[in-house]
């Protein structure tokens, strides 16, 4: 399936409400809902396109909701071997969008944020930009297809996670401690915690995945 009526998308998943506070241009995206995040999508004022999932958690008067309006839904059975979130983001990259942003509140189960972070790389990997609310945090995905540039405040808290593997660091711009031409490992905490020493931070990667961090962006009043 081919749409490039949208050239990004916004796939909200269950779990918490993400915070409101987090801004993203939603204009014109094709909005994903994953199973109860059609609430989460309603409660932000958005009209998911469609809702997918294996429809556990997303309450009767959501789930008729839906069926009602004019969204595509994509129901799949409880056993399945792929997550809700990581069915929405197929759904995304199907439509062939520029760039995926994903929507969390964060959850209490571990398992599912560290699940849904995971597949991040998958869409990055392929050339689409990606970035992710998840709770208070805001995380871009740095590859060789897509630096992490953005907004930030002198003194906030920056984390470089290298994702699935060593990570290349080719060069890094607005950080204390800068990064040239080196790697981080993975299962390595050394790219935890720099420090931004200008408005606009640059990532530039040379090979592998990096997630990009700032962890306390909704408590800084960062924009994205």
């Amino acid at each position: 399936m081919v749409d490039r009526k949208h050239t990004h998308a916004v796939v909200i998943l269950g779990g918490d409400l993400p915070s409101p506070n987090h801004q993203y241009d939603t204009t014109d995206a094709l909005v994903i809902a994953a199973d109860s995040g059609w609430e989460h999508a309603v409660a932000l004022g958005l009209t998911p396109h469609f809702l997918v999932g294996d429809l556990d958690s997303i309450s009767p008067a959501s789930l008729a909701m839906a069926r009602e309006s004019s969204a595509t839904i994509v129901e799949h059975p409880r056993d399945k071997d792929a997550t809700d979130a990581e069915l929405a983001l197929s759904i995304a990259m199907e439509h062939t969008v520029d760039s995926i942003h994903v929507m969390s509140g964060g959850g209490d189960r571990l398992d599912h944020v560290l699940g849904a972070l995971h597949i991040l790389g998958t869409p990055a990997q392929n050339g689409v930009r990606t970035t992710c609310t998840a709770g208070r945090a805001l995380i871009h995905v740095a590859t060789t297809h897509h630096l992490a540039t953005f907004d930030a405040l002198v003194g906030e808290t920056i984390s470089l996670l290298p994702v699935g593997g060593r990570v290349h660091v080719s060069s890094t711009s607005g950080l204390r401690w800068s990064l040239s031409d080196e790697v981080l490992d993975p299962f390595s905490s050394r790219g935890i915690s720099n420090i931004a020493t200008e408005t606009t931070v640059t990532v530039r990667v040379a090979e592998g995945v990096l997630f990009v961090i700032q962890p306390g962006h909704h408590s800084e009043g960062v924009a994205p």
